[in-house]
């Protein structure tokens, strides 16, 4: 499984290493990641993203 979402035409994407877990923001417009979110204390894995509002 993929944990990624899209929405307002970026992909918000779950990374999770050995060290650090956190969600990258990438903006296809400007080529550009950005790291946004990252998980304290990390987590075992990352199974999928959802919205909340």
């Amino acid at each position: 499984m993929n944990a990624v979402a899209v929405e307002d035409g970026k992909a918000y994407i779950a990374v999770n290493t050995a060290d650090k877990d956190y969600i990258r923001e990438y903006d296809p417009a400007s080529d550009k990641v950005t790291q946004g979110a990252e998980f304290v204390d990390g987590i075992d894995y990352i199974l999928r993203l959802e919205k909340t509002k």
